[in-house]
């Protein structure tokens, strides 16, 4: 007697078969997936440091040494040299150097731009006019000010002191640093720090 197609037990092995590689496929897709949030995460992360940190250094560059606020700390406030009376030069007729209105870069206090972002954005402020460096600022970790890490501060879990911006004297230079985060999908912090020195052009 001649059969033709498959018996039963042949048919569920070739769905077993197929079950498994089925299954295979959608686990490597999921972490695929996983991988490029991730991914993504970190690199936005790092995006907004580096494009804070070119902007925060721009400025401080044309700063006048003389008018750096004294540091460290979390804000740097300054003035640059500019020519404000129109004669082509940044001298007054006096003799006197010609400084801008007062800039200050530092952390945003609650929505003051009214974006609807809190606290996480890094502001330059000149007069009356706000911009925003970045987005994802870590939060300032160094709640008594001790300058180190305690227990109880690690809040994004990386097991490093983040302050999100922190403005320091190196010799004649000011280090600039830069923390940022953003979360994957799964809710997993992705953080970058970013430090450049920049010495004051004036």
């Amino acid at each position: 007697m001649r059969r033709d197609g498959f018996s039963l037990i042949e048919l569920l092995f070739a769905i077993s078969l197929l079950v498994v590689a089925t299954g295979s496929l959608f686990g490597l897709a999921i972490g695929v997936q996983r991988v490029a949030e991730s991914q993504e995460a970190s690199i936005q992360a790092q995006e907004e440091a580096g494009k804070a940190l070119l902007r925060t250094v721009r400025e401080i560059a044309g700063a006048a040494a003389a008018t750096l606020t004294p540091l460290p700390g979390p804000s740097l406030s300054f003035q640059i040299v500019t020519d404000t009376d129109g004669n082509g030069v940044a001298l007054a007729k006096n003799g006197t150097v010609e400084l801008s209105d007062v800039r200050n870069i530092r952390r945003e206090n609650g929505d003051e731009n009214g974006d609807g972002v809190v606290s996480n954005q890094l502001l330059l402020l000149k007069g009356d006019a706000m911009r925003v460096l970045c987005n994802g600022l870590t939060p300032n970790e160094d709640a008594n000010g001790n300058g180190a890490l305690d227990d109880g501060e690690d809040l994004n879990g990386n097991k490093r002191l983040d302050r999100g911006i922190w403005f320091e004297a190196v010799g004649k230079a000011v280090r600039v640093t830069i923390d940022t985060q953003f979360p994957d999908t799964r809710g997993h912090w992705f953080t970058a720090t970013l430090s450049q020195d920049v010495i004051p052009r004036n």
